[in-house]
This record gives structure tokens, C-alpha cells and sequence, in this order.
């Protein structure tokens, strides 16, 4: 809970199945989330969505990297959000090391829904250096 730090570690996040309807009009299918609950029992979010098609952020694990650092760095964004909790599925957890997916199923679901599967990273774990 709370605004994780440089070393720190934040939630990976889909969207629970048919909540993408309640979802910022800018938090496009095959985003990346990453966040941190709240005291007020909120998830603030921070998101990739590669709304302008860069080839860079292609892979998933691109724009995961990208909405991690937008996070940690307190960069100033359209691509956040605080959103009840209930719109999302924990799948796993990211840090300036990496990152950590233990519902695999879940975040490969997210990425055929939207039309992304050939995005998804091809382990459930990587270091990054």
C-alpha cells in the first residue's frame, strides 16, 4: 500500500473480464498497469497503452517498463488513474529489477482480448538489468 519508491515494488494489474467498459477512455486494450492501493481502499494506476503505436513500445514488457518508471519517477501523466479495485485482477508484481507475473493465464487472457497476444512476454519472470 502506498506510492512505492525507486527500489521499491508495485501491482501488476488487468482488468477483471467485463469491466473494460468502466475503464479511462484512454487506458486502451494491451496496457500495461502497474499501481498501489490506497487508504481510502482505491487503487491509483498507472498505464501504457501505446496510444500512438510507437514500434519501441510494441511488447508489453516495453510499455511495462514505461508505465513503472511514469510511476516511480512521478512524472506528470494522463496515463493514471484512481479506480475502485474491483476493476482489476492482481497478476503479479514489478520492481526496478523486474518483474514477476503469478497468474499467467490472466494476463495472456488480457492480451488476446485485445487483440495483442504476440505482445506477451515469453516468461511468466524476467530480471532486467
Amino acid at each position: 500500500m502506498g506510492h512505492p519508491h525507486g527500489n521499491g515494488h508495485a501491482a501488476l494489474f488487468v482488468p477483471v473480464p467485463g469491466s473494460e467498459v468502466e475503464l479511462p477512455p484512454n487506458l486502451k486494450k494491451g496496457a500495461a498497469i502497474v499501481g498501489f492501493g490506497n487508504p481510502n481502499g482505491t487503487l491509483t494506476i498507472y498505464f501504457e497503452s501505446n496510444r500512438f503505436n510507437e514500434n519501441a513500445l510494441h511488447l508489453w514488457e516495453a510499455k511495462l517498463q514505461a508505465a513503472f518508471r511514469r510511476m516511480i519517477e512521478h512524472l506528470p501523466t494522463t496515463s493514471k488513474a484512481v479506480l475502485p479495485p474491483h476493476q482489476f485482477e492482481q497478476v503479479g508484481l514489478v520492481s526496478a529489477d523486474g518483474f514477476r507475473v503469478t497468474r499467467f493465464e490472466s494476463l495472456k487472457r488480457w492480451l488476446a482480448y485485445s487483440q495483442a497476444s504476440d505482445s506477451a512476454p515469453e516468461n511468466d519472470e524476467k530480471h532486467w538489468n
